[in-house]
This record gives C-alpha cells, structure tokens and sequence, in this order.
C-alpha cells in the first residue's frame, strides 16, 4: 500500500517544482529519478528531505539573507523574508555586501539561500570568499561548485520558487515559533 501524498507533496507536484531542463549536469545526476517528456524529474522524496534539512539550517542560522538577481521572484522572495524575519537582496549584486564592512549595503551573513546558482554567480563567489554556507535552489544542468547544499528543484518559473519558498517558510516558521498566518497565494 503507498502513502499517500502530503499537501506538500501535491503542491510541488502541482507548481511542477520536481521537473528539471531537457540537460542535466554530472553533478546533479544524484538527484534525478527519472526523464519523462524531454525534461528531467526530481526525486520527490530527496526533495522533500533536502527542504526538511534547509528549514533546520535555515530556523538556527544568526544572520540568514536570501538573495536572487531575478526580479520576477520580488514577491515570493519579500514575502518569504517577511514571514521569517530575515534580510534579502534583489536585483543586482553590489560588489562588497559580504566582504567590505567599509560599504553601505555591508552584511555579515552566516548563512545565504540563492535561487539559481547560474545567474546568481557572483553572490555564490563573495559569499564563498567570505566564508558564508550556501545553499541553493539548483536546477538539473546547474553546476554546483562551491556550493555547501543543495536543493534540486525547478528554479525557472515564478510557481515553482513560490511554492518552495512557501513549504520552507511554513516549516521555518513552525521551528522558529513564528505565528503568522499566510497561504501559498500570499507567494504569487
């Protein structure tokens, strides 16, 4: 007899987090289950541990950032820094936000989530010279060097970031005894 599916399951299902590109990377081979349609499928299990591991890295961390350089994540992005209390950074990188406490946009970050380690290099790079953990949101032809963890998911379109960010701000909020009331269509 199988389980059966969680609301967490169905919603990544749902928003298609588990689908990867038509390529995958060596690397993030590990976490594929499955080609189907030309595209490559997530394991859903791994998936959902990997966020269950995030959410405990995420709840204990001191000085927790989440950054993206796409602007079409704003809104889950804000929302997710909202429900959690941390800080989060938009758009384009500033040289110095990790490493020269002598500039504005200084932050001493202990721990940062980047959605997409392809477009969001140069965070990656600083953050890795500063000696901050990463942890992203990696699709299957990502490469993940200097990466600390990893969460193999759809990091493309606007549904699948929401509807991760929203399981780890559920889970976070829950560790961190944060009561706020707030559903998936608050992330879209």
């Amino acid at each position: 007899m199988k389980n059966k599916p969680t609301r967490k399951k169905n919603i990544l299902i749902a928003s298609r987090a588990i689908y990867g590109t038509d390529k995958k990377s060596s690397n993030m081979e590990k976490f594929i289950s499955r080609k189907f349609r030309n595209r490559y499928v997530f394991n859903i299990k791994i998936l959902e541990k990997r966020l269950e591991i995030a959410s405990n890295f995420i709840a204990r961390a001191k000085n927790f950032m989440i950054a993206t350089r796409n602007k079409n994540f704003e809104k889950p992005v804000k929302k997710f820094a909202e429900i959690i209390e941390c800080k989060y950074f938009i758009g384009r990188f500033l040289p110095g936000t990790f490493t020269n406490p002598n500039t504005e946009n200084y932050y001493e970050a202990d721990l940062l989530l980047v959605l997409d380690p392809e477009t969001d290099k140069r965070i990656i790079k600083e953050a890795s010279k500063a000696g901050v953990t990463i942890i992203t949101l990696s699709n299957s032809h990502n490469n993940i060097s200097n990466i600390d963890f990893v969460i193999p998911c759809n990091n493309k379109t606007l549904t699948s970031i929401s509807s991760i960010l929203y399981v780890l701000a559920k889970r976070i909020s829950k560790l961190k005894g944060i009561e706020k009331n707030f559903s998936l269509k608050d992330f879209k």
